[in-house]
């Protein structure tokens, strides 16, 4: 069985009520949908993978790094975006299970930074996480 913990902290995030608040499910996964970028600038967050830790030890624990970019309509709305996804992120993911993976935490590594797309001027917030995880024994 193969892990993708891209495709269970999108599954965590868009169970936690204050990012759907925000976000609806506009929670996407290495890149902006191109049938998305018609309606923005709006509220949505994009989660790309950036590398990893590997494994700790002789464990099967896991670790790896994504970027988190928080959009909104505005510079504000934008930060406003990230505050919600940094706190679900950091505050409330602990031991969660997703899919087929355990979500032991997160750790902030960089950011946030207010940024615009260079090509749209969209304005987006980026911040950079570890996430550290396991494959659920479902045996």
């Amino acid at each position: 069985m193969s892990q993708d913990p891209l495709s269970a902290v999108i599954t965590y995030l868009k169970t936690v009520t204050a990012v759907t608040n925000e976000t609806s499910t506009r929670i996407f996964g290495q890149e902006l949908p191109g049938s998305q970028v018609a309606s923005m600038p709006q509220k949505a967050a994009v989660l790309a993978t950036t590398g990893g830790l590997g494994t700790v030890g002789f464990t099967n624990y896991r670790g790896v790094r994504l970027d988190v970019r928080a959009y909104g309509e505005t510079p504000k709305q934008a930060m406003d975006v990230h505050i919600v996804l940094d706190d679900a992120l950091t505050g409330s993911m602990v031991n969660k299970d997703a899919n087929d993976t355990r979500l032991y935490n997160a750790e902030l590594e960089g950011g946030p930074l207010g940024l615009r797309e260079p090509d749209t001027n969209f304005p987006f917030v980026q911040a950079s996480y570890v996430i550290r995880y396991n494959l659920l024994d479902r045996n």
